[in-house]
């Protein structure tokens, strides 16, 4: 980070203190608490803040944060008679805050100048016109004219270094590829070689290239987002020190926490889920359960009614039956009594008839007896009379 500063600040005066200013995070915080150039609180706050917690000069602090202010709202923010800071016109404010967040990412302060349109390079511009000792349009043309140069000439000489295996060189290589020229480095912005450049400069212990490494694979710039490996450069960097690698481990660090709170609380909602569902499940089943009773004890009574229904139809069949056999053996004893007064009467008529048959054999028989008792009558009166006549005729011949 030194070199990018010293190729582009070589004879500026607050070089050092901008190092200095980003090293303790006056980037970040202009970026993320001052919202306007005339936001003397928190502008004071954060001088205050390098005063005390940094063991700043009061004057230095001051002088630093605005000119980070200076870097965010224009260069017309010097101090006023009230020695507040006026609000700044900058034409494209968005484009301003989007660069201003690429050095507080980088960590390179060559982005303070140049990205802005008001670039000092080999001259002590910027420190004239914060102080209002010259035309800031004129001085911010001409800077970025020249700093447009020297950032191809840097480049060109990176490569050479780089290739030879210059840990510096390489990293500085890997910045101009890693932000491109969407951020005013005026090179195609090319994730890969940002890649293969940092892991040069990394692996030759470079620590702000450990740091940056560990930003692609944190972020997924250039490769898959690889949270294991980024850490794994940022421990690299915070072993020896690296504030910013530090910052990185401990928002890992916040974002495992925060992913098993999420994993926890998801879990709970999965389980919460779970036995909403079961008890939605067992009421629906205690409700089916009931209903199947319901429905059961209906046609439990249904089928109670319907056996009874059998049982009376049943019974008054069986009742018709019992009357219907009833009036067949009635009917029947009738029949019976019929027949047997039927067989009666034949028997009688039979018997009339035998004993009509008898009389009459009897009275045949009596007639032939009578007949044959006349007629023997008549043999003995024939004989009494043939015996008479002999008599007589006996006697006569006995006379």
């Amino acid at each position: 980070m030194e070199r990018i500063v010293q190729d582009i600040f070589a004879e500026a005066p607050e070089c050092e203190l901008i190092i200095k200013g980003i090293k303790n995070h006056v980037v970040s915080n202009v970026v993320n608490n001052v919202v306007a150039a005339n936001c003397v609180e928190e502008i004071q706050q954060i001088s205050n803040q390098l005063v005390e917690d940094g063991g700043w000069n009061a004057d230095e602090a001051d002088r630093v944060v605005r000119y980070f202010v200076c870097a965010k709202f224009g260069l017309d923010s010097k101090k006023s008679k009230s020695d507040e800071p006026a609000k700044a016109k900058v034409e494209n404010k968005t484009d301003v805050k989007k660069r201003i967040r690429c050095i507080y990412k980088a960590g390179a302060v060559a982005m303070v100048i140049g990205v802005f349109g008001y670039v000092v390079a080999g001259n002590t511009q910027l420190h004239k016109i914060i102080r209002g000792e010259e035309n800031k349009t004129a001085a911010a043309i001409e800077a970025y004219s020249q700093a447009k140069s020297n950032t191809l000439t840097a480049f060109d000489e990176y490569a050479i270094l780089a290739g030879e295996g210059n840990a510096v060189a390489q990293y500085s290589l890997g910045i101009y590829y890693y932000y491109g020229e969407e951020y005013g480095y005026l090179i195609s912005q090319n994730y890969s070689e940002a890649i293969r450049w940092f892991k040069a400069a990394a692996d030759q212990g470079y620590t702000d290239a450990q740091v940056l490494l560990g930003d692609c694979y944190y972020y997924g710039n250039g490769t898959r987002r690889d949270i294991v490996e980024a850490e794994a450069w940022y421990v690299k960097a915070a072993n020896k020190g690296n504030e910013r690698a530090k910052e990185m481990l401990m928002l890992i660090l916040a974002e495992r926490a925060k992913i098993v709170e999420l994993e926890q609380k998801a879990e709970q909602e999965r389980l919460a889920e779970i036995a909403r569902v079961a008890a939605i499940e067992q009421k629906a089943e205690q409700e089916r359960l009931a209903e199947i009773a319901r429905v059961a004890a209906i046609e439990q009574k249904a089928e109670q009614e319907r056996l009874a229904e059998i049982a009376r139809v049943a019974a008054i069949e069986q009742k018709a039956e019992q009357e219907r056999l009833a009036e067949i053996a009635r009917v029947a004893a009738i029949e019976q009594k019929a027949e047997q007064e039927r067989l009666l009467e034949i028997a009688r008529a039979e018997k009339q008839k035998v004993l009509e048959a008898k009389l009459a054999e009897m009275e045949t028989e009596m007639a032939r007896i009578a007949a044959d008792l006349e007629m023997r009558e008549n043999l003995k009166q024939a004989e009494n009379v043939s015996i008479v006549e002999g008599e007589a005729v006996a006697v006569v011949d006995a006379e």
